[in-house]
């Protein structure tokens, strides 16, 4: 369940973050997409630092070994639910 609920949130995340400006046309692949990507390079940079320098967080990162049932699992949350927002917000197609 819980890889359910993560991609709900990563997918109630991505809608929040991208949907106006999609819709109004205003989505630049400039400044701000440049950020989001370097932001995500960080976090993952930071991510790895921790893991080389704290020993108790390397043993626990490389415990977690997802599945292929978990990344499905949070895949279908994310389907579900951006798609129940979707229709939620614009109505089923007729």
């Amino acid at each position: 369940m819980k890889p359910f609920a993560i991609g709900a949130a990563m997918a109630a995340m991505m809608i929040w973050m991208l949907h106006d400006r999609i819709m109004s046309g205003g989505l630049d692949v400039t400044s701000g997409a440049v950020a989001f990507v370097l932001a995500h390079v960080f976090v993952v940079f930071a991510f790895f630092a921790l893991a080389f320098f704290v020993p108790a967080f390397r043993k626990l990162a490389l415990s977690h070994r997802p599945s292929l049932g978990h990344v499905a699992a949070m895949f279908l949350g994310l389907a579900v639910t951006a798609g129940s927002i979707h229709l939620i917000m614009h109505g089923a197609p007729v």
